[in-house]
């Protein structure tokens, strides 16, 4: 099919005399723009193009159909990917790469496969990316998403009171867009612009110890074995809730001259051992087996998952105040054991991965402290020496 030369305008393309007949088109390019041109078909269709390279390798790239884009919209549209073309970038090439760029839905669900493998906790990844990244911007390509896109999402939670939530919300839309940088399906990554808000300091609550022993004493009286069993095992090696509720029985070894407790995969998501006082371990020893899990469950083969009904019941016993949760047990074993032994020993058995961490939330040193650490200190000043061995001459 072979064109003809004219100025492209509207009375051109709604014109029924200068169409051809059906089932046959006309090509016409533009006197104006060398490179861009209109397909008239016979059947009514109007196809806007744009030709260009070196002779004997022309490429054709249709830009869209009148009156979607009429006649200056497609000048315009053809102005600017011409440009393009002298600036050295190929239009068809671009246009194949948009074709294949997965949508935010696909992406996060390939991506949701490596995650539900690489991390023992998922639920924060499915709620944010599947249950809102998804839903806002499902079938939009994944290089579309702009920083203010994601500003929008944090915004709308922040008006809501819930600043942490948009900072959780930002971190997995950010490892997720990362994953696609990596993997060179995106050139960029917009959420790394976007600053979180600004968060309270974290919760530094530990129970006094007249506060841990009334939990002690209510503990014994507790009649559930197995609640005594796992509130043990939170105040004396300082696990996690979950992590005492899917501990199983293969992973004890309570016969060695060091007893331990495997944790298969524990929320850093590598293996770890975690040293078992002997009195704990014996402790172990004498529990009931009820199937694979220490502490059984409900139904059988399945760890225990509520337990908050036989936690108010202990706190209550305990007297303890309201604002007590599971949680600060862990973080009252961090201070113990930090103000005992020292915050590196508290770190390891924590299993955290910075001492920092320990230092920041789970071991904040009070000023009694602190005052007592600057007396010894003081104590063993040359200067202080000096005035010793002055007051003994």
């Amino acid at each position: 099919m072979r064109g003809r030369r004219e100025q492209i305008t509207k009375t051109l393309v709604d014109s029924r005399k200068r169409r051809p007949a059906i089932g046959d088109r006309a090509k016409v390019y533009d006197l104006e723009l060398h490179g861009f041109g209109v397909v008239l078909h016979g059947s009514g269709t109007t196809t806007w193009f744009i030709e260009y390279g070196p002779r004997g390798r022309r490429r054709r790239l249709a830009i869209g159909t009148y009156p979607a884009l009429t006649v200056d919209d497609a000048r315009s549209r053809a102005l600017v990917m011409l440009g393009d073309v002298e600036k050295g970038h190929d239009p068809a090439v671009d246009k194949a790469k948009r074709r294949s760029m997965p949508s935010v839905k696909k992406w996060v669900k390939q991506y949701m496969v490596d995650v539900r493998m690489r991390k023992k906790v998922v639920e924060a990844d499915k709620r944010f990316l599947e249950g809102v990244a998804c839903k806002r911007w499902g079938a939009k390509p994944l290089d579309a998403i702009t920083v203010d896109d994601i500003k929008a999402v944090m915004q709308s939670y922040a008006e809501a009171g819930h600043q942490i939530s948009a900072n959780r919300f930002l971190a997995s839309i950010r490892a997720c867009l990362q994953a696609a940088w990596r993997a060179g399906t995106i050139v960029d990554n917009p959420a790394k612009r976007v600053q979180a808000y600004d968060e309270n300091d974290p919760r530094d609550r530990v129970l006094s110890d007249e506060e841990l022993m009334r939990f002690v004493t209510a503990l014994t009286n507790e009649p559930d074995p197995w609640m005594r069993a796992l509130f043990q095992l939170l105040i004396e090696t300082g696990a996690r809730k979950s992590e005492v509720l899917r501990a199983k029985w293969e992973d004890m070894d309570l016969e060695s001259a060091l007893p331990s407790w495997k944790i298969p995969k524990t929320k850093s998501g590598k293996p770890q051992i975690v040293p078992l006082p002997k009195r704990t371990a014996m402790m172990l020893c004498q529990l009931k087996h009820v199937g694979e899990y220490v502490i059984p469950g409900r139904h059988h083969g399945k760890p225990r998952v509520a337990i908050y009904d036989q936690w108010l019941a202990l706190k209550a016993r305990a007297e303890l105040p309201a604002d007590v949760t599971i949680h600060d047990i862990r973080r009252t074993f961090g201070l113990r054991t930090a103000r005992a032994v020292s915050i590196d020993y508290a770190s390891k058995l924590l299993r955290h991965s910075s001492v920092k961490v320990t230092e920041k939330v789970y071991a904040p040193f009070q000023l009694q402290d602190l005052s007592d650490a600057t007396e010894k200190q003081a104590d063993v000043l040359p200067m202080v020496r000096k005035a010793k061995k002055a007051s003994h001459a």
